[in-house]
């Protein structure tokens, strides 16, 4: 597993005070509704493909059971809203790990192992690759449209989707949030009209059903990567977050702070949290904690096998990630851009096929904006990047 003081190292400044301390930690996942999967009697995808296929049997089945016209569609899997950018762009930087791909990194470099920083300047080194017009970054977009253009997966516009889907990518910390979100029981405490058509499907008691609802499994990989994951070669790669504490600058106690910092982030108070489901523990034995374990078994067991083959990557090993982000998703999603609402929509409405001359079309467009705000004045173009020059 990652040295724990190296999640402590990212909450330092130059003067190598600490600033914030982690709170919890938050990585990404694949949840699926256990319930609904059933339906069909599979297990969850380990690939893209497999999802995908999944997802719409999943769907296409549900949606054709008796009463279903009594409830609002149910999908086959949920991007994250589109409105909600962190998100969106950590689930778009996961699909493009997924490929095998990288949007500016070293292409011999795994992800967050990139020396393109120096890391005492910050300035990028020489040569900069931009892989962002690549084919695997291409296949992942067209991917997104494809399950959009299918309707296996809902307008990312439409707010937050995970309830009414059988898979969506979420944060660690969403998990008991869904839990408490679907409910079996009305506000007068009766059984919900879902959970009894559930238990006439199923032929089991709705309550039991709603005790272990939820399934965990690792963000699923391109096909042809499989045996290069079995090798170790690659892997289920995601960002990895934390939420932190830290005192105001101009605070006029601020021992006062960091004390309360230090009496909520012991190693009793992360147990205890952990133990309820809220948020995964900054301290790594507690991921061996029988108790913690045993609160949401597949989670930490896929958690464990996430930070000990170091597949997590926080934002802050990304270079420039921040600006490269916030620029690539302003171009992606404006009105008319390749994932723009009024975009998708047109190809949902007219079952369309995506185009990846246009979607690359569409990242040159971009790249070239990323380029600009990453060089500023300097004049090299995006022909030398591309080849390394």
């Amino acid at each position: 597993m990652q040295k724990e003081d190296e999640l402590l190292s990212w909450c330092r400044y130059k003067d190598n005070q600490c600033y914030i301390y982690p709170n919890y930690v938050d990585i990404g996942f694949l949840i699926y509704r256990k319930d609904l999967l059933e339906e069909i009697n599979k297990e969850p995808p380990a690939t893209w493909e497999e999802l995908k296929v999944k997802a719409k049997q999943a769907a296409d089945k549900l949606n054709s059971l008796p009463n279903v016209g009594n409830r609002e569609r149910l999908w086959g899997f949920a991007l994250p809203s589109i409105h909600d950018r962190i998100t969106f762009m950590s689930c778009l930087w996961e699909l493009v790990w997924s490929y095998g791909g990288e949007i500016f990194q070293d292409e011999k470099a795994k992800p967050g192992k990139s020396e393109l920083v120096d890391k005492e300047t910050g300035a990028l080194k020489e040569p900069l690759r931009s892989q962002l017009t690549f084919t695997k970054v291409v296949d992942v977009l067209a991917f997104i449209q494809e399950l959009i253009f299918e309707k296996i997966a809902p307008l990312p516009y439409w707010g937050d989707m995970r309830l009414r889907a059988v898979f969506s990518r979420q944060w660690s910390s969403a998990y008991q949030a869904m839990i408490e979100e679907i409910g079996i029981k009305d506000k007068e405490g009766k059984i919900k009209e879902e959970y009894k058509l559930l238990r006439n499907r199923l032929n089991i008691d709705p309550e039991e059903a709603a005790k272990n609802i939820l399934g965990v499994g690792l963000i699923p990989i391109a096909d042809k990567l499989s045996e290069a994951v079995r090798n170790k070669k690659h892997g289920h790669y995601t960002i990895w977050g934390a939420w932190c504490l830290g005192t105001m600058s101009k605070a006029l106690s601020p021992e006062i702070g960091w004390s309360l910092i230090e009496a909520m982030t012991s190693t009793e108070k992360m147990r205890n949290r952990a133990i309820k489901g809220a948020g995964l523990p900054v301290n790594k034995q507690l991921y061996n904690d029988p108790l913690v374990r045993a609160s949401n078994p597949s989670m930490y067991k896929h958690a464990l096998e996430i930070f000990n083959n170091e597949w997590a990557i926080p934002r802050s090993k990304i270079p420039h990630y921040n600006k490269i982000a916030s620029t690539l998703y302003r171009e992606l999603t404006k009105k008319e851009g390749i994932l723009g609402y009024d975009y998708l929509k047109r190809g949902t409405k007219e079952n369309a096929k995506p185009s990846k001359d246009l979607i690359k079309k569409s990242l040159e467009a971009a790249e070239e904006i990323i380029i600009k705000k990453l060089r500023e004045e300097e004049d090299i173009s995006i022909e030398a990047l591309r080849e390394g020059k």
